[in-house]
């Protein structure tokens, strides 16, 4: 898991972004090795981040084992997110535009403005 990590980090700087926001479920499953169709996974240059609900938190837990930080959302993932962003002084965050939908790329966009 740590190449697939490391690959996409590869790519920031080509791309020109600081964090990749991964939405889908077929990115969860290839990144955290577990399919969740409701979880977001953050990777910055030097954290990742797993958003999982409490329903995935225990396998999330044992399957990521370290190298995500496991994140049970106690606010709304946008405001997670814009902690993180915030916190980590990350200036351009990379989305898949195919699993984001308008909306939720509106107030991700609001929010990190």
């Amino acid at each position: 898991m740590i190449n697939k990590l490391e690959l996409l980090r590869s790519k920031f700087e080509a791309l020109g972004i600081d964090a990749c926001l991964l939405t889908s479920s077929v990115s969860h499953r290839y990144f955290a090795t577990f399919d969740n169709p409701d979880a977001t996974l953050l990777i910055t240059r030097d954290n990742a981040y797993a958003i999982e609900d409490f329903r995935y938190r225990e396998i999330a837990q044992n399957t990521l084992n370290g190298l995500y930080n496991v994140i049970e959302p106690a606010k709304p993932v946008p405001e997670i997110i814009e902690q993180i962003v915030n916190e980590q002084g990350l200036k351009t965050v990379g989305i898949e535009n195919k699993s984001l939908s308008l909306y939720e790329y509106e107030l991700l966009s609001s929010k990190l403005s």
